[in-house]
């Protein structure tokens, strides 16, 4: 007779697994979500679910890991929402395969997700990487979804090369080189969307150097783009057979630019000042970035100091930004801000907190047609007073937050100001109180005062939260619930036109301890829209997660 005994993995609490030689960490669950709604279109989904895990074993000089994210809301008519990685290190060498998000610079590849493979390399200060795969998928319209805006597939690679002598001290030479494949899509497809293949590719470099005995610290990034708007025509017109790079098709909608961002801090015992350039000129592009917003310069400073023995925090800010570096805009939009922020601890139970903030927008025009010109300028100030204190095994916590805003808008056509004015006045009062049973206690109040000239705006938000663990917290259930009134007046006069809209939300939660130590948490949360204009609709969603730590 033959005995099996199974004996499960050893738990260090806070510290993972163990299963032999492995040692694992990291996170796993699921979510499940239903979803409802009447009196208008739906937002999301009936029915959907998730699985998600991201995990790490660690063996005798290898480490694993796992980066997944799997969902029911997965359509092919979108970029991919499910989300799949697998890493392999031996002590200086990481090889990944699946789903890879590298971050190489600001201007280059910074966080987009890449299907496909890199691997990166460490050996002493040396450091070399390198990664390739799809970019984005192929969309696609249907008969239902015919309003979607097809694109092709996007292949993507990069390699980033540097020194790394620190964290702070380093130098990195970064390539990469993206292209859409115009096989992708059907030529119909194409020329019935008026779709064109391109290409990009990009030169950085990123550096950073501390030095004066760490008192100075400078950074920056300059990247290089070439980029090729038609890759189906060659430099003479012709069908182009070339789209590896280096053979980059200087064809006719080809063109260059760069972008770069430097910062400089220095620091010294309670006093610092971060002064920082950058500047992204208007034909960059760059397939690496989800989003980048060209053609704009920003200059900023921040200094900071802390006074009597670090009690009292005093910042002060200014930024200037503008657009058309080139002048090949009619219009040029410039904005200053400049601010002062400071927050100080003025016993051991109180605290204040203020901010005065002064921004000021202008689109001034070229000088043929100077007949038009806007200037808006803001102020805001802000207070936020906090008293708390423990009294009878009671803890208290009052939090008041005023919030003023005044702005002004003068419009010059035609030698004739016009002038608009816009007035916001926010104050919420929260107060929290927890007792020694673990029940807490929060309600709050928000009252909103808008005038324009064109409206008046009256606004009140009342909300309520309780939370309590029962069973020396193996179960814990909270409840929060909060009702909104905006009532609107237009124009002027007596029988001005009014607009009214209430809402109401309830939110519950409840958590139960499962033996392996995680909480299964159920959220089920509602909400009610009553309105004079006729928009009245009612929402309700259930959410189920369970995420195990280890």
């Amino acid at each position: 007779m033959m005995v099996l005994i199974l004996s499960a993995p050893d738990r260090i609490l806070g510290q993972g697994y163990v299963v032999g030689p492995l040692k694992i960490d990291g996170s796993v669950g699921f979510s499940t979500e239903l979803y409802g709604v009447t009196g208008i279109d739906s937002r999301r989904l009936p029915a959907s679910g998730r699985l998600f895990a991201n995990i790490t074993a660690e063996g005798p000089g290898f480490r694993y890991g796992l980066d997944m994210n799997l969902s029911t809301e997965q359509s092919s008519i979108r970029q991919n929402l499910n989300q799949l990685g697998l890493n392999v290190s031996y002590r200086w060498l990481t090889i990944a395969a699946g789903d890879v998000r590298p971050v190489f610079s600001p201007f280059s590849l910074n966080g987009q997700n890449i299907r496909g493979a890199s691997l990166e390399t460490t050996p002493g200060k040396m450091f070399f990487s390198v990664t390739g795969g799809r970019s984005r998928r192929a969309v696609k319209p249907t008969d239902e979804r015919f309003r979607l805006t097809p694109g092709f597939d996007r292949w993507y690679y990069a390699t980033k090369i540097g020194y790394e002598h620190s964290l702070t001290d380093y130098f990195y030479v970064i390539g990469t080189y993206g292209r859409d494949a115009a096989g992708s899509l059907k030529p119909s497809l194409r020329n019935e969307f008026n779709l064109i293949p391109a290409e990009n590719s990009t030169l950085s470099t990123e550096f950073g150097k501390r030095f004066w005995g760490d008192r100075f610290n400078l950074d920056g990034t300059f990247t290089w783009s070439t980029h090729n708007g038609n890759t189906s025509l060659g430099s003479d017109g012709s069908i182009s057979s070339s789209g590896l790079f280096p053979g980059f098709d200087d064809g006719a909608g080809t063109f260059s630019d760069y972008a770069g961002r430097v910062n400089l801090r220095f620091s010294q015992s309670n006093f610092s000042l971060g002064t920082t350039y950058e500047r992204v000129q208007p034909g960059f592009i760059s397939m690496g970035l989800p989003y980048l917003r060209n053609d704009q310069e920003q200059i900023r400073f921040t200094p900071q100091i802390q006074l009597f023995d670090r009690k009292v925090r005093l910042g002060l800010e200014y930024s200037h930004i503008r657009n058309n570096l080139e002048g090949q805009l009619i219009n040029t939009n410039s904005r200053h801000l400049a601010g002062i922020n400071t927050q100080a601890r003025i016993t051991e139970r109180f605290s204040m907190g203020g901010a005065y903030r002064i921004m000021l927008n202008y689109i001034i025009p070229e000088e043929s047609i100077r007949d038009f010109d806007n200037r808006q300028m803001t102020h805001t100030v802000t207070f936020t007073p906090v008293y708390k204190w423990d009294q009878n095994g009671l803890s208290h916590n009052i939090q008041l937050s005023s919030n003023i805003q005044l702005f002004t808008l003068d419009r010059f056509v035609n030698d004739e100001k016009l002038k608009s004015d816009f007035k916001n006045l926010t104050n919420s009062l929260n107060y929290s109180l927890l007792l020694g049973s673990g029940l807490s206690f929060s309600p709050g109040l928000t009252h909103v005062v808008s005038r324009t000239d064109q409206s008046n705006l009256n606004a009140f938000r009342s909300q309520l939260s309780v939370s309590k663990g029962f069973f020396n917290r193996l179960v814990v259930l909270s409840t929060g619930t909060s009702y909104t009134n905006n009532r609107t007046t237009f124009g002027s006069g007596v029988d001005r036109p009014k607009a009214k809209t209430e809402q109401f939300s309830l939110n519950i939660t409840a958590g139960y301890r499962l033996p392996i130590g995680d909480y299964l948490r159920l959220n089920i949360r509602g909400l009610r829209n009553s309105s004079s204009t006729g928009t009245d609709f009612s929402e309700i969603q259930a959410r189920l997660q369970l995420k195990h730590r280890f």
